[in-house]
């Protein structure tokens, strides 16, 4: 029993260790990285209206249907990061109000 606690705490430990690094990646964007997601996102979107409009031209011109699974699956992809960055800034936000407040009323403000 004791081994099996040992292995899924490693296990945890290593995913800690992954989150981290990913958190470290995503501390990386700013306000106007996220901004340019968004932009990116919402032109991703119109190209798939888009192309599913052309797509009974195309047809009937004898050309390929257009398939949009992966590029909503892109769409998708794209809101998971924005809102995994919103988060993490908002989450920023806090801790440095924390640490203002903190470094202004002192540590007993918190207990």
């Amino acid at each position: 029993m004791k081994k099996k606690e040992n292995e899924a705490s490693d296990e945890y430990l290593e995913l800690a260790e992954k989150l981290k690094i990913l958190m470290a990646c995503i501390n990386m964007f700013d306000a106007e990285d996220l901004e340019i997601l968004k932009k990116a996102r919402t032109n991703l979107k119109y190209n798939i209206n888009h192309n599913e409009a052309v797509m009974i031209v195309a047809i009937a011109c004898g050309g390929d249907m257009y398939d949009s699974a992966e590029d909503v699956a892109k769409v998708e992809e794209f809101d998971g990061i924005i809102a995994l960055i919103k988060a993490r800034m908002k989450l920023r936000g806090v801790v440095i109000e924390k640490a203002t407040l903190t470094s202004a009323y002192g540590n007993s403000f918190y207990r």
